[in-house]
């Protein structure tokens, strides 16, 4: 993603881009970029006051920005830190290849942030879990930091249990949901392939999945399409993780579901791979 100011210099050469390097303009509203917005801030340097303003804020974020510095500008590059340099009638080639690389370097940075921001959560998760002595506020903890740390639109929790006649089964326990109401209520579901909860249990291994409404012929799993049609949802990506005690033995399953980068819009991602070793 391209940031610009309209009516610039900088702007005007945004005509010789590929349409792969998605185009978006600056405004007031849309300045305070934050951390979930990776991209790079295309400006003159000097610029006008909206440029200047962008500039800042970009600085501010750690937008990186690639700054088109015509003769007088020399003196600003002392005092405005930016990621690339280039003289104004820089060949469009060579601007679009600095552009996709500094957005390459937005995503790495983005990246290393999360990181760092999850392992600070789950320190503070593993506070809360030895200080919490209530089992169904312990379970609520861990489906509510679950989903934070991974951006999840939803999530269930389910808990391994011994039915009477001595077989395992998963109990269905909690449920959340930011896009729709869900009236919960817990059940029961048998620990077998029939479900990815199930299945999870049964291998003890963590899956992820892209669209669980993709899954290939042979998968050894499948899913419950049920909840979806019940509730009008569509889920599509699933990070399912067992939850283990030390000695290895499964004891529950943490579903989380629809991973999405800006919780408010509908795009739903896969799941990152990083998020396997958390």
């Amino acid at each position: 993603m391209v940031w610009y100011v309209p009516g610039t210099e900088a702007a005007s050469r945004l005509q010789e881009l590929p349409d792969d390097l998605e185009r978006c303009p600056v405004s007031e509203l849309t300045l305070p970029t934050g951390p979930h917005l990776p991209g790079v801030l295309l400006v003159d340097l000097p610029g006008d006051e909206a440029s200047a303003r962008a500039l800042a804020v970009a600085q501010r974020d750690g937008l990186p920005v690639v700054a088109l510095v015509d003769d007088g500008g020399a003196d600003a590059i002392c005092d405005q830190p930016c990621y690339a340099y280039l003289n104004p009638s820089v060949p469009g080639v060579t601007l679009a290849t600095v552009l996709r690389q500094a957005c390459v370097h937005a995503h790495v940075m983005l990246d290393a942030l999360e990181m760092r921001m999850q392992l600070e959560e789950l320190n503070a998760i593993g506070i809360g879990l030895s200080a919490e002595r209530d089992l169904d506020a312990l379970l609520e903890l861990i489906l509510t930091k679950g989903r934070e740390i991974t951006r999840s639109d939803a999530g269930s929790l389910y808990v391994v249990e011994t039915t009477p006649e001595g077989e395992r089964c998963l109990r269905f326990k909690l449920a959340q949901n930011d896009s729709v109401h869900v009236e919960f209520k817990e059940s029961t579901l048998p620990i077998s392939a029939d479900s990815v909860a199930g299945y999870v249990a049964l291998a003890g291994e963590i899956l992820m999945i892209d669209d669980v409404y993709a899954l290939p012929a042979d998968s050894p799993f499948r899913f419950n399409t049920g909840f979806d049609e019940k509730v009008g949802y569509r889920t599509t990506s699933m990070l399912v993780v067992p939850m283990k005690t030390p000695g290895g033995e499964t004891i529950g399953v943490l579903q989380l579901i629809n991973c999405k980068r800006i919780p408010t819009q509908a795009e739903v991602l896969p799941f990152p791979e990083r998020y396997r070793n958390l």
